[in-house]
């Protein structure tokens, strides 16, 4: 008798559990739009949809998420991703996202569009410091070269990861670091958080 009791309790556990499965089904929904922000750590994103409004959600732990159709992770996604999400609301009317296929074109070198802002770091370190007939030597005009070099290393290929800069520049660390600081303060190239791992970007006008 405890054998029959146990075997029954189990196929109400597992009807139970097809019921919420198909409750969820009925209620998910789908959602295409271009990917505004995401925090991996929150496991949170904004997608805006095709009327420009942002719809934010909430990424389960057991989501999948595919990148150009290759498995891929929360953090790999970047802003400007186009995403179809797959969501339910939970019982408290939150949007969970159980599903994320992005698709991001492939960019070459020199290719990538940054922000159209008017700057003089165009023209480092072909004119520049050097019209100006300050000494090639000098560490400022060293740091000067630097922030050219790596606005443009940006600029031609995306946003950068600090080990990507020191690696695609050629340059010390203490000069990517020093120019980098540059670049920041006079609002050339800002932070982008989102991810993981910090990556440099231009910065918008």
């Amino acid at each position: 008798m405890a054998a029959i009791g146990l075997r029954l309790g189990g196929l109400r556990a597992m009807a139970l559990l097809a019921c919420v499965l198909a409750w969820q089904a009925a209620r998910a929904d789908t959602l295409r739009g271009a990917l505004r922000s995401v925090k991996a750590r929150a496991r949170q994103l904004v997608v805006a949809d095709r009327d420009g409004d942002d719809n934010r959600f909430d990424v389960a732990s057991t989501a999948r998420i595919r990148l150009n159709a290759k498995r891929a992770k929360l953090a790999d996604l970047r802003p400007g991703d186009q995403v179809v999400v797959g969501f339910h609301e939970d019982a408290r009317g939150r949007a969970i996202a159980t599903s994320i296929a992005a698709t991001r074109k492939a960019r070459g070198p020199g290719r990538w569009r940054s922000p159209a802002c008017t700057s003089s770091l165009r023209t480092l370190p072909r004119r520049g410091v050097e019209a100006a007939g300050v000494r090639r030597g000098d560490m400022d005009v060293e740091i000067g070269h630097t922030a050219g070099e790596v606005y443009r290393f940006i600029e031609a290929n995306g946003p950068a990861t600090l080990s990507q800069l020191k690696k695609g520049v050629g340059r010390k660390d203490s000069l990517v670091n020093q120019a980098l600081g540059w670049l920041a303060r006079e609002e050339k190239v800002s932070r982008d958080n989102s991810g993981r791992t910090v990556r440099w970007t231009i910065s918008r006008c």
